[in-house]
């Protein structure tokens, strides 16, 4: 986004916030959002007041936006909450033992960092689930970070293997470098899945 699109992003977050912003913080406001798409970052905000009465931190902020970028591409990505949820359904469906379904790439792999037969052992459920929001809070920021880094990519064969045809323009391209290390992986059944 411009600076002027930066700017006016974080404007918003100041009118949204209980505190005032000064100078120097709207400045350091405005480098960090400066990289992220302003149509999703003005769509994030929107989503964000509809049920929250406080201004988002810019990581929370960067996180929405990362989360709507995966989304464009064909990534999954549910919320922690979502992805306990489907973690708790499969301890009843599938068992200990049984191949876990079709599942977005970053719950299986903090599923594969806690052990699922160490989780579906595990007597308390409440400590497993904080255990688990952490684990996933951290893989998804891998995978955000990966994103970032990520040299350019080939996201015409990404597009034909997830059946959503090219990345849409706005997709940057270090989000588009991510998917191709991991296009290869869409639509194709995995161990364990």
């Amino acid at each position: 986004m411009t600076e002027t699109e930066a700017a006016e992003v974080v404007g918003i977050i100041g009118t949204l916030s209980s505190r005032t912003l000064l100078e120097p913080t709207q400045q350091l406001y405005i480098g960090a959002v400066r990289d992220l798409d302003y149509r999703l970052t003005i769509e994030a905000l929107e989503d964000w007041v509809k049920t929250r009465t406080d201004a988002p931190a810019i990581s929370e902020l960067r996180e929405i936006v990362a989360r709507y970028q995966f989304e464009d591409a064909g990534i999954d990505v549910p919320d922690p909450d979502a992805a306990w949820g489907l973690v708790q359904h499969w301890y009843m469906a599938i068992g200990r033992y049984g191949d876990l379904p079709k599942t977005p790439r970053v719950v299986v792999e903090t599923i594969r960092r806690i052990g699922w037969i160490e989780m579906c052992n595990s007597d308390r459920q409440d400590v497993l689930r904080a255990q688990f929001r952490e684990a996933y809070k951290l893989a998804v920021q891998r995978l955000i970070d990966e994103a970032r880094t990520a040299p350019g990519a080939v996201h015409a064969q990404v597009g034909e293997q997830s059946g959503r045809g090219a990345l849409p323009e706005h997709a940057p391209d270090a989000l588009r470098g991510a998917i191709e290390r991991i296009g290869a992986d869409l639509g194709k059944p995995r161990g364990g899945r």
